[in-house]
């Protein structure tokens, strides 16, 4: 059996490249930590080898024996054996060929003793049916009573080792989807060798980066200025004027763009102040947005603006009024970039319903809030891996600087295993 090495950077990649080349039935027979990088460099990193064979080739129709059969001789009056079996047994007499084609002179027959009766052949069955029968009562009597068997769930979490057994449950206790849960372990369960298994924490980490493959990553160069009208908009509560604030900082301090800050808030009670707070910290422009044809002044106005942050009102998504209205601002600004701001604190369910009220002004991305002040992140992980908007951004803590770094699924997965954001 042929064998073949790859050495990857993540055992992910040596996956990939061993299902490509030697497609998904072949065999890993095992698998190992080396550094990689050159021999001189002290800081290598580490990466994995993993040996890898194809898939095993169904000989059981090569190896078969012929099988010995009986036939009846030429003349009737004997028996003889027959060392190759043919291909085809006819039974009944011998089948009509085609005009032209020769028909063979035998062929093999289903045979019974011509020289018993039909009434000696039953009365043999019966002396041997009897002992077999009354054999078979008394082996009923000895039989242990048989277990129900366990049902489909129970049975393939009692096939994971141990060490995938806790993950499985660290993993539902955060609140990750069952069923994705159970196809990712056994998935891992039947590609990792067996002394990996035994490893608590290179089982983690595999795990970690099988998940972190499922989720949309921000594209290259995610902290450069996506656009000049950047909206952000999501439901009442979830952080929107904070994370406009740490915008406006990152924009205008690390990327020295001129901000200027577009308050559609003008409802809510204190908005318009907590606004020009954070303005007057910045030393950034305010503009106030009362109606949708306001934006177009402000645009006319601002001309030399690289970056308008648009900071708009929170909705009920249970209500269509406040959605209108959203619509009537949006539809001002055509070429615009618009982020979903959502809190860690809101359900799975609720995000569902959120991003499906949201979904007609074509979100570009998704940024998340107040990921410190939770130890759940099953409802944000389930979320971001069936939307299709790609992460953006993690916000955290009440101060504006720092405490906002772009979207890595890494930490996302790392925090479903206890390293949280509180950890810093």
């Amino acid at each position: 059996m042929e064998t073949r090495k790859y050495q990857c950077e993540t055992m992910f990649e040596a996956l990939q490249r061993i299902q490509a080349e030697l497609g998904p039935d072949a065999i890993v027979l095992s698998a190992r930590e080396i550094p990689m990088g050159p021999v001189w460099n002290v800081w290598r990193k580490k990466g994995v080898e993993v040996v890898a064979a194809p898939p095993l080739q169904n000989t059981a129709a090569q190896t078969a024996q012929p099988k010995t059969v009986l036939r009846r001789s030429a003349d009737g009056a004997h028996i003889e054996f027959e060392e190759a079996a043919p291909a085809i047994e006819w039974v009944g007499g011998q089948p009509a060929f085609p005009p032209g084609e020769k028909t063979p002179t035998h062929q093999p027959q289903r045979w019974s003793p011509p020289h018993l009766s039909r009434a000696e052949v039953r009365s043999a069955q019966k002396q041997i049916a009897r002992p077999a029968v009354e054999e078979l009562k008394g082996a009923a009597l000895e039989c242990p009573p048989v277990e129900p068997e366990a049902p489909p769930a129970t049975a393939a979490a009692r096939q994971l080792p141990p060490s995938l057994q806790r993950v499985q449950q660290r993993l539902l206790e955060q609140g990750v989807e069952a069923d994705f849960v159970r196809r990712t372990l056994q998935r891992l369960n039947q590609t990792l060798g067996a002394a990996m298994l035994k490893e608590d924490d290179l089982c983690v980490r595999y795990v970690q980066e099988v998940l972190a493959a499922e989720l949309r990553l921000p594209a290259a160069g995610a902290l450069r200025l996506p656009g000049r009208w950047v909206c952000l908009v999501g439901a009442s509560g979830s952080g929107k004027t904070s994370t406009t604030a740490k915008l406006a900082m990152l924009y205008s301090q690390h990327l020295a763009k001129k901000v200027v800050w577009v308050c559609a808030d003008t409802i809510r009670t204190g908005a318009i102040a907590e606004a020009r707070a954070y303005t007057d910290a910045l030393n950034i422009p305010l503009r106030l947005v009362y109606r949708p044809q306001d934006v177009q002044l402000i645009a006319d106005e601002m001309q030399d603006a690289d970056v308008f942050l648009v900071d708009t009102a929170g909705f009920n998504p249970c209500r269509e009024d406040p959605l209108v209205e959203l619509g009537e601002l949006l539809s001002q600004i055509p070429q615009r970039v618009t982020w979903l701001v959502a809190s860690a604190l809101t359900r799975e369910s609720d995000l569902v319903q959120i991003s499906a009220a949201l979904g007609v002004f074509r979100l570009n991305g998704m940024i998340f809030t107040r990921m410190d002040e939770t130890m759940t992140f099953g409802s944000v992980y389930n979320f971001t891996r069936r939307t299709p908007y790609p992460l953006r951004y993690f916000a955290y803590g009440k101060e504006t600087a720092a405490k906002f770094q772009a979207a890595e699924a890494s930490r996302l997965c790392a925090a479903l295993f206890g390293k949280g954001w509180n950890q810093d």
